[in-house]
């Protein structure tokens, strides 16, 4: 699955240990700052109306996160 180590991953950067954090699952990582826009931009409307905030709410750029997402845990597992 695309959070396979996501748990590890998290336990470890808490611990200060970010080379066994990126080990566990490196695209959760490069996907974080996406997935926290869009999570702040739903909660805060404010954050929707900066130049990010509107890019990550694009309705093109949601579907090509979501199967790069997908894609990942494909390759990851072959």
């Amino acid at each position: 699955c695309p959070l396979c180590g996501m748990q590890r991953g998290i336990h470890s950067l808490f611990h200060g240990d970010v080379i066994s954090a990126w080990h566990y699952n490196p695209g959760l990582w490069i996907a974080s700052p996406y997935f926290a826009m869009l999570f702040f931009g739903s909660v805060f409307p404010g954050v929707r109306e900066n130049r990010i905030g509107k890019w990550c709410h694009r309705n093109e750029v949601i579907i090509s996160a979501l199967a790069l997402f997908i894609l990942w845990g494909i390759i990851r597992n072959l």
